[in-house]
């Protein structure tokens, strides 16, 4: 088992997608593909009430902004406080309940009269996913190891994580898709892999 730590800010299951981006033995689309498994334990460890929860304040915020005229008057701080207020009683993992609650903000920040709120789960369950990528990864993977043992150098490391991040958003969305008609993590499966016998699997790092 390669379980050697490459980078010191990151969880044990992320150290081998770090890895796998300074050998440059893989393109943006299968790290992406790679990082899901671990992104994936990551939602698991955080529990399927919040992703119910996440579900029913997307109906929520949907039933109240379904009418443009309404959505214009529309308090959204007002609205953010009474999902706050309904989260707080949730029994389940506080980091995953703090990124649930900043998945609907972030939704209401940027909603506008165009914006088809009937989607409102498949967007919130993303961004979720989203936030979650990028507190446990890509910005502790952003700090500095100080040591590099791979083809390319930290800083180029790090060039790459807006292309990986474009290709998780994709591959998230298609995951959010199926947990907005069903928000069960048993029922989850994993995208398709782009290059599916070249892919490394992380199986090891998710024990």
């Amino acid at each position: 088992m390669d379980g050697d730590r490459y980078h010191k800010g990151l969880a044990l299951r992320y150290q081998l997608l770090y890895k796998q981006i300074g050998q440059q033995r893989f393109d943006s689309q299968e790290l992406a593909h790679n990082a899901l498994r671990p992104l994936l334990k990551d939602v698991r460890q955080y529990g399927e009430p919040v992703l119910v929860w996440l579900t029913d304040a997307a109906d929520i915020i949907a039933q109240r902004l379904a009418l443009p005229m309404v959505r214009a008057l529309t308090d959204c701080d007002a609205l953010k406080q009474e999902l706050e207020r309904m989260l707080q009683p949730l029994q389940a993992h506080t980091r995953g309940k703090e990124f649930a609650l900043l998945a609907c903000e972030r939704y209401l920040n940027d909603v506008s009269l165009m914006t088809d709120v009937g989607r409102a789960r498949q967007e919130i369950i993303t961004g979720y996913f989203m936030i979650a990528y990028t507190a446990n990864f890509e910005s502790p993977a952003q700090t500095s190891p100080r040591t590099t043992r791979f083809n390319l150098s930290h800083a180029q490391i790090v060039e790459q994580l807006p292309s990986i991040r474009a290709h998780v958003e994709i591959y998230t969305r298609q995951m959010a898709e199926r947990m907005a008609r069903s928000p069960w993590l048993g029922r989850v499966a994993l995208p398709t892999a782009p290059r599916a016998s070249q892919v490394v699997g992380l199986g090891e790092f998710l024990s």
